[in-house]
């Protein structure tokens, strides 16, 4: 299965409709799946708000022709190769194990080492994880995935 992410696009506001839109949401959820996507709620938030802002529209409702919402959405994703039959797909919430990984990397191993070194630096755990999201958001502009 191939999972669905939104194209790069830097909004200046988040806006997440799950909740207002959550019938929406669900049916472009459920019409990605059998079609053989995986498509994460949020991220099929975001495709639809890029396809309403195309018509100068806050949302425009979800059709109920499956092939069509479908179509919509690949106006506005990357599309993605999934793993291998049988692969657990990311926690929910998010898109990559990569975004997962990074998410919930563990600083406190890094930061107890550095005091063991003969010049000890004082970076904070914070930092850390500053520092290698910052690393995936640079892979992810070399590899042309983000503006």
């Amino acid at each position: 299965m191939k999972t669905l992410i939104p194209t790069p696009y830097l909004s200046e506001e988040p806006f997440d409709p799950r909740e207002e839109y959550a019938d929406d949401v669900a049916l472009m959820v459920a019409a990605a799946h059998s079609m053989g996507y995986h498509l994460d709620p949020l991220h099929a938030a975001e495709m639809w708000i890029r396809h309403s802002e195309g018509y100068c529209a806050g949302w425009l409702s979800v059709g109920t022709n499956k092939a069509d919402t479908v179509r919509t959405l690949l106006q506005h994703a990357t599309v993605i190769d999934g793993p291998e039959p049988g692969t657990p797909l990311p926690p929910k919430g998010y898109a990559t194990w990569l975004d997962y990984a990074v998410d919930t990397m563990d600083t406190r191993t890094p930061y107890l080492d550095q005091y063991g070194q003969d010049e000890p630096t004082d970076h904070s755990r914070e930092a850390m994880h500053k520092a290698v999201q910052a690393e995936l958001k640079q892979l992810r502009r070399l590899a042309g995935l983000v503006d």
